[in-house]
């Protein structure tokens, strides 16, 4: 029986001062994926920034208002105000990374953007 505690601290729980998530996605072997270091604190700012503003009942203040770029006419006020949104509740939510930079890349047709976040912790960084 110690035996297996001692599996299920290691194996799930995680070791002191290391992250451990595990996202929604099934791996090839059937089993959840687990995430570690700095992409358990990618999956934590994607999670925040796709959910929308007040949709979280135990929390209205977590999300952000991203959904609501969806629709807008993607000019430089609009990149600048995804930009602001990304930092802002990022800086509010999770203060366990520092922002290195956002980027807000139109696609081609001008329908869309790509958002990428470069973080870092420590000496570990990621996007």
């Amino acid at each position: 029986m110690a035996d297996s505690l001692k599996t299920f601290d290691v194996s799930i729980r995680g070791k002191n001062n290391v992250a451990y998530d595990y996202r929604d996605v099934i791996s090839s072997s059937g089993d959840f994926r687990r995430l570690e270091g700095i992409n358990v604190l990618i999956n934590s700012i994607r999670n925040l920034l796709i959910t929308p503003l007040g949709s979280y009942p135990f929390n209205p203040l977590y999300g952000s208002l991203l959904y609501k770029k969806v629709f807008e006419p993607l000019d430089q006020q609009s990149i600048d105000e995804i930009q602001y949104e990304c930092r802002d509740r990022i800086v509010q939510f999770d203060s366990r990374v520092n922002i290195e930079s956002v980027f807000v890349d139109p696609l081609r047709n001008n329908k869309g953007v790509t958002v990428s976040v470069k973080i870092n912790r420590g000496e570990e960084s990621g996007e």
